[in-house]
C-alpha cells in the first residue's frame, strides 16, 4: 500500500522472496523483508500486508538502477515496528533494545574446532563493560545457540532477534562454553544515548560538498552493528541533490581513505578535504564491503 509518485493510494500484489536480508547499505537497520510487491518511490512507509490484510511490515527501500521498481523491494517487519511504537507510547522517544556484545557466525571449521554437532551460533568476541551481555556473565569465547527459545545462525540472525525484543524483558540465552552447553539469561537495556558528537558539513567545491560527518563512537558503533572499537567518520547526512563529479554516499558509509590518505579522525577528514588535488580518489565502506571512487 502506499502513494507511488504521488498519484494516490494504490496496491501492489507480489510474494515474500526472502527474510532477514541485511547487508543493502542502508546504515541503521538490517533484518529486511524481501518482496517483489512493487515498491517505488512514494511507497516507503506504506504497509505490507498479507491475503488476509494483516500489517506484515513496513515499506523501506528498493534496489533499483533506475529509480523504480525492479522487483526487489525490502520492508522492515511489524515486529521491529511494533517495539519502536510501543517505546514511543510509553517513554514519549525512541529506545532501541541492547545486548552490548558482537560476534562472528561460526563456520564449519569453528564448529568442528569448537565441538558442535554442525555449525550455527555466534561466536562472542567483544563484550562492552557494564553491558547487558556483561551482566549475564558472558564470556569472549562463548557461543550463543538461542536466543528466547529462537536458534541463532548469524550474527545477522541475532541482532534481529534483540531489535524485536523489549528494553527491560528478560531473555533466556542457549549457551555453548568450552565443550559444554547451558543456559543464561540477560535483561536487555536501553541503546545508551548517543551524545551530540562534533559534525562537520564539507563546503566548497569537491566531490564530498554538502555531505554532514560524524566521528564514529561506541553508541554510534553500535548502532550501525559495527566492532565497538571501530574508529573513523561516518556519513550522517547527504545533500539532496548530486551533482555532476560528486562522490554517491549514503548515510551509514564510512571514509576509509582520501587520496590514499587514511580517515581515522574528524580532523584528518578536514585536511583531506581542504586540498585541491587534480583527481580524488575516495574509498569508502558500506555494508561491509569495500568501494572505491575516482573523480576528476
Amino acid at each position: 500500500l502506499g502513494n507511488p509518485f504521488g498519484v494516490g493510494q494504490s496496491v501492489t500484489m507480489g510474494i515474500v522472496s526472502a527474510l532477514g536480508r541485511s547487508n543493502l547499505g542502508t546504515g541503521h537497520y538490517e533484518n529486511y523483508i524481501q518482496t517483489d510487491a512493487a515498491i517505488n518511490p512514494g511507497n516507503s512507509g506504506g504497509a505490507l500486508v498479507d491475503s488476509e490484510g494483516k500489517l506484515v511490515g513496513v515499506n523501506t527501500a528498493i534496489y533499483s538502477k533506475t529509480g523504480g521498481s525492479q522487483g526487489v523491494g525490502f520492508a522492515i517487519p511489524a515486529n521491529a515496528v511494533r517495539v519502536t511504537l510501543n517505546s514511543v507510547l510509553t517513554t514519549g522517544k525512541i529506545t532501541r533494545p541492547w545486548f552490548g556484545a558482537a560476534g562472528q557466525d561460526v563456520t564449519d571449521d569453528l564448529a568442528v574446532q569448537l565441538e558442535l554437532s554442525r555449525p550455527y551460533g555466534v561466536l562472542i568476541n567483544e563484550i562492552v563493560p557494564d553491558s547487558p551481555a556483561a551482566k549475564a556473565n558472558l564470556q569472549i569465547g562463548d557461543i550463543i545457540l538461542s536466543f528466547d527459545g529462537k536458534e541463532v545462525d548469524t550474527m545477522g540472525v541475532l541482532n534481529a532477534r534483540i531489535a524485536s525484543s523489549y528494553v527491560g524483558e528478560t531473555y533466556n540465552m542457549d549457551v555453548w562454553r568450552e565443550g559444554k552447553g547451558y543456559v543464561s539469561s540477560v535483561m536487555l537495556g536501553a541503546l545508551p544515548d548517543r551524545r551530540v558528537a562534533e559534525q562537520y558539513t564539507v563546503q566548497g567545491s569537491n566531490p564530498l560538498a554538502g555531505y554532514t560527518f560524524e566521528p564514529l563512537s561506541p553508541a554510534l558503533n553500535d548502532e550501525l552493528g559495527l566492532p565497538f572499537n571501530t574508529e573513523g567518520v561516518v556519513v550522517v547526512g547527504a545533500p539532496s541533490r548530486r551533482g555532476f563529479g560528486m562522490v554517491d554516499l549514503i548515510e551509514g558509509d564510512i571514509i576509509v581513505s582520501i587520496n590514499k590518505k587514511n580517515i581515522r579522525t574528524m580532523k584528518d577528514l578536514q585536511t583531506a578535504v581542504s586540498r585541491r588535488p587534480n583527481a580524488w580518489q575516495v574509498v569508502y565502506e558500506r555494508g561491509g564491503n569495500i568501494h572505491r571512487v575516482i573523480v576528476q
